[in-house]
């Protein structure tokens, strides 16, 4: 089975509103096709929208049928990855399942937020705390173990250039 536009506009449709049997039927017909090769006019791919909405059935099966994992981080057009909007709508289930599988939570998207961001400015307290607890994250929200170089803000810089000087 070739999957055209509307196939995939389909498949796309049933796992946004959890179409389990609509998405195994689909992806029976057509099982070595890549997340990335399934995705809607905004680029998003049936795992954003099951993961948006709360479908974690559907999730867990898009999951056990992507055979390249690193294929679940697939991006949208504005750099949201299916963990994005799952932390951003405080859906810990599908967190859960997606970081599992492998996602990470400190992808970046267009505008420079991970997951995590998106869940904490959003009032998602489980999903941030779950965050926290289970990616091996320090408190600032890093990778633990990872440091990167100090980086002056202009405050500091002033006042760094202002020390000694008469005023």
């Amino acid at each position: 089975m070739v999957l055209n536009e509307q196939i995939i506009d389909d498949l796309v449709y049933a796992a946004r509103i959890g179409d389990l049997s609509e998405v195994q039927e689909v992806l029976k017909a057509a099982p070595k096709i890549q997340m990335g090769d399934l995705r809607d006019e905004q680029g998003n791919t049936p795992l954003h929208m099951a993961a948006a909405n709360n479908h974690l059935q559907v999730v867990k099966y898009l999951i056990s049928q992507t055979s390249d994992k690193t294929d679940l981080s697939t991006l949208n057009a504005r750099g949201n990855t299916a963990l994005h909007w799952s932390a951003l709508n405080g859906h810990l289930d599908i967190v859960i399942e997606l970081v599992n599988a492998g996602i990470d939570p400190l992808l970046k998207n267009d505008s420079g937020k991970t997951a995590l961001w998106e869940a904490e400015t959003n009032g998602r307290k489980e999903v941030t705390e779950w965050l926290f607890a289970n990616a091996r994250l320090d408190e600032d929200g890093e990778r633990q173990g990872e440091t990167e170089e100090p980086v002056e803000t202009p405050h500091e810089e002033v006042n760094r250039l202002n020390i000694g000087k008469d005023g």
